[in-house]
C-alpha cells in the first residue's frame, strides 16, 4: 500500500527540497540569503506555478540575483591598505595664509574695501595703468578718439588713485542697476541717489572705458593676451591666501558674458548660467573657496600636455599640481574619472574619489550588467569590487551610481533619508548608503554645481 502511494503522489523537486532544509535545520539562511516560500503538497503530488509565494525585499533576496557578481556589507572588504598610508601632510597649515602680515597690518582690515586690495594690490593696478596710458596715447597719435584728448591735445596720465575710483565706480554700478550709463551722472531727482558724479566726471569715466588695456604687447594669436596677465595675478594671490583643506573638488564653471566674437563663449544646457566662458576650477570642499582654475578656450585651441589621455585628464593634472603628494583626495564627477587618472594621482599620494560612467575605463566589468542589476535590487542595495588598491561600489537609488575610491571600504555603510511614494502618499524613509557615497555627496561641488550622486 505505501509503495502504491508513493508511486501515485510523488514529491515534486520543490518538497523534496524543503523536506532536506528542514532535516538540516536550514530553512532560515541558504548560501547567505532567506528561504521565503513554502511549498503546498497539492493533492496531485506536484507543485502548480502559482503554489509557492516569494517575497524579495532586496537584492540579496532575489533568486535573480545569484547569477550577478555580488558583495554588499555582509561580505567585509578587507583589501583596504592601512589608513595610516592615506595621512594628510600638506605643506602649509590648511586656512588662510596671513603669515605676511603684521599683526598691526591685521588690525587694520575692518572694511570690505581692505580684502578687496588684497586682490586689486598697487602693483596690478600700477601695470593697468601704465597699459592704459599707453593704449591711450597711441590711439589719440592716430587721431582715434580725439574727444578723449585733453586741451593740448595730447593725453591726462591715469594715476593709480583715479584708476581705483573707476573700479570703484564699477562695481557700484554692479550693484545698482540704471537704464542706462548716462542716469548715474543724472541731476534728475529721480536718480539724485546716484554719487558717481561726485566721484569722476562722465567723459573721464567713458575715456578710461575706451581705453582700458591690461597688457602693453597683447598677442594677436593668444585668445587671452588682454586678460592674461590678470587671470595669473588673481590665481596667484588665491594660491597665497589660502592653503586647501583635505578634501578638493574639480569641475566646470560658467561666467555669464554676453559677447559674441572671441571664439571662446561656450554654451553649456544643464548649466544655471548657459552661455559665458567656461572655467575649469578646483575648489576646497569645506569652504568653496577657488584656489585654483584656467580658461577652456575651446576644442582646438586648449593646450593638452598627454593627448592620448584626454582633455579630462589633463585638466585635473594642471589643476591639481600644486597640491601634489600632500595626501589630498581630489573629488570628480563622471566627465573627469578614469583609471589612468586614478592610477597616476595614487603615485603622487593623491586619491581620486570620482563618478564613473558605464564607458569610463574605471567601470569594472563586474559591474556592467547595470540593467540585470536594476532588476533585482531594491532602492538602497549596493555591491561593490576590489581591483589592486581601489574600491569600487555601485549603488541603486534613484539610478544607479558607480564610485571608485583608493582610501575608501567597500562594505562600509552608513544611512540617509529619501522620499517614497507609498499608497497613503509620500514618507521619509531610511535606507542604506555605501560610505564612500555618503562621502562623495558631502565633498563634492560644494560651490560648483551640487553635483551629488
Amino acid at each position: 500500500m505505501d509503495d502504491e502511494n508513493e508511486s501515485d503522489y510523488p514529491l515534486s523537486e520543490d518538497e523534496e527540497e524543503y523536506l532536506d532544509l528542514l532535516l538540516n535545520n536550514q530553512l532560515e539562511e541558504e548560501n547567505g540569503r532567506e528561504y521565503d516560500f513554502v511549498p503546498v503538497l497539492s493533492s496531485q503530488g506536484s507543485c502548480e506555478d502559482g503554489s509557492q509565494s516569494t517575497v524579495s525585499t532586496s537584492a540579496s533576496q532575489d533568486p535573480l540575483a545569484t547569477s550577478l557578481y555580488w558583495k554588499d556589507d555582509k561580505d567585509f572588504d578587507d583589501g583596504m591598505k592601512d589608513p595610516r598610508t592615506f595621512s594628510f601632510k600638506p605643506e602649509k597649515a590648511p586656512g588662510l595664509q596671513f603669515g605676511f602680515l603684521t599683526r598691526q597690518s591685521l588690525k587694520a582690515f575692518k572694511k570690505p574695501v581692505d580684502f578687496l586690495y588684497l586682490f586689486l594690490t598697487h602693483q596690478i593696478v600700477l601695470q593697468i595703468c601704465i597699459a592704459t596710458n599707453h593704449h591711450a596715447e597711441q590711439l589719440i597719435a592716430k587721431g582715434q578718439n580725439l574727444s578723449y584728448s585733453d586741451s593740448d591735445g595730447g593725453w591726462n596720465q591715469v594715476t593709480v588713485a583715479e584708476m581705483y575710483r573707476f573700479f570703484g565706480i564699477v562695481i557700484y554700478m554692479s550693484i545698482v542697476n540704471l537704464p542706462n550709463l548716462e542716469k548715474y551722472w543724472s541731476r534728475s531727482p529721480l536718480y539724485d541717489a546716484s554719487v558717481v558724479d561726485k566721484v569722476m566726471p562722465i567723459i573721464r569715466f567713458k575715456a578710461l572705458l575706451s581705453f582700458l588695456q591690461i597688457n602693453c604687447d597683447p598677442d594677436k594669436d593668444d585668445k587671452l593676451t588682454r586678460i592674461g596677465l590678470l587671470l595669473d595675478h588673481v590665481q596667484n594671490v588665491s594660491q597665497s591666501m589660502y592653503h586647501p583643506y583635505e578634501a578638493v573638488s574639480v569641475d566646470e564653471r560658467m561666467v555669464s558674458s554676453k559677447h559674441q566674437y572671441s571664439g571662446i563663449r561656450q554654451f553649456i544646457r544643464d548649466k544655471p548660467i548657459r552661455f559665458g566662458i567656461k572655467l575649469w576650477v578646483l575648489a576646497d570642499a569645506l569652504s568653496g573657496y577657488t584656489y585654483a582654475f584656467y580658461v577652456y578656450l575651446g576644442k582646438k585651441r586648449t593646450v593638452i600636455c598627454q593627448k592620448s589621455k584626454g582633455l579630462a585628464y589633463n585638466v585635473v593634472m594642471e589643476l591639481g599640481k600644486n597640491i601634489f603628494q600632500q595626501g589630498y583626495r581630489i573629488y570628480t564627477d563622471s566627465f573627469y574619472t578614469t583609471q589612468h587618472l586614478a592610477d597616476d594621482l595614487l603615485t603622487k599620494r593623491t586619491f581620486l574619489i570620482g563618478a564613473v560612467r558605464r564607458t569610463s575605463s574605471a567601470m569594472p566589468k563586474q559591474f556592467k550588467d547595470i540593467e540585470q542589476f536594476e532588476k533585482c535590487s531594491a532602492r538602497g542595495d549596493f555591491r561593490w569590487h576590489r581591483a589592486n588598491c581601489f574600491a569600487y561600489v555601485q549603488w541603486r537609488d534613484c539610478k544607479t551610481v558607480t564610485v571608485i575610491s583608493p582610501i575608501h571600504r567597500g562594505s562600509d555603510v552608513s544611512y540617509c533619508h529619501r522620499t517614497v511614494n507609498e499608497r497613503k502618499g509620500f514618507k521619509k524613509k531610511k535606507v542604506v548608503q555605501p560610505s564612500v557615497i555618503h562621502d562623495y555627496n558631502t565633498n563634492m561641488g560644494v560651490s560648483i554645481n551640487q553635483t551629488r550622486c
